[in-house]
């Protein structure tokens, strides 16, 4: 088992992240931010920035942006939302939740209840 000694604050770039990857979306992401804490239990927080997201069923492509605070357990790759903010157009959606294995289920569930604020299409 891997063990850090100290909490060391560290930063992350991370560029270019094609989300084609993933059923149903698409987009290029970039990211920034910091993490510190134990493998189990690393604080992150960041920003995501995303000029071309899309849901593939839509024709419409929108910049998409987020400002989070998580908590990540890189042992088994849980996470927990303590604050999401996503920006696009003249809407914001807040959100908080988390991303985790579930007993008898094979991979994790995304449970992330949001609130529209100044919603606008």
């Amino acid at each position: 088992m891997i063990r850090l000694k100290h909490k060391s604050l560290a930063l992350y770039t991370f560029r270019q992240a094609n989300l084609g990857a993933f059923r149903g979306i698409g987009g290029i992401l970039s990211s920034g931010g910091k993490f510190q804490g134990m493998l189990k239990h690393l604080g992150v927080e960041g920003s995501t920035d995303m000029l071309d997201f899309e849901v593939t069923s839509s024709a419409l492509k929108v910049r998409l942006s987020t400002q989070f605070r998580a908590f990540v357990n890189a042992t088994n790759g849980d996470v927990e939302l303590r604050e999401v903010s996503a920006h696009f157009g003249n809407t914001t959606i807040v959100s908080e939740g988390s991303i985790a294995a579930q007993p008898g289920q094979k991979g994790q569930t995304a449970s992330l209840p949001m609130v529209v604020r100044e919603g606008r299409i």
